[in-house]
């Protein structure tokens, strides 16, 4: 093989281990939507509570700082969920891709 080849079949190769990375980063925001959506707005929601009630006292009041501040850890807790599918999916995507070009 001459290495006009070699690097021909090297770069198909390195192909390959992106496109099961993408296809690893979609089915990860497939599983974050079906599983990992409505547990992370819990649980941010709950330590958004949590933090609200150190600093304003229980019971929480009403007040827009209060709901602000859950509404923050709600979505701090959908960003990091999302993250983590997402990120998960895409590296074993990216390994498989590695694993089947060697």
């Amino acid at each position: 093989m001459t290495s006009q080849e070699n690097i021909n079949q090297r770069n198909k190769n390195e192909g390959l281990s992106t496109k099961l990375a993408y296809i690893g980063g979609g089915i990860g925001i497939g599983l974050f939507a079906i599983f990992g959506l409505l547990n992370a707005s819990f649980i941010g929601g709950i330590l958004g509570i949590n933090i609200v009630g150190s600093l304003l006292g229980y019971p929480i009041p009403g007040t827009l700082i209060a709901r602000g501040i859950i509404a923050i850890g709600m979505l701090t807790g959908v960003m990091v969920a999302g993250l983590v599918f997402i990120i998960s999916g895409m590296l074993a995507g990216w390994l498989a891709g590695i694993g089947i070009e060697q």
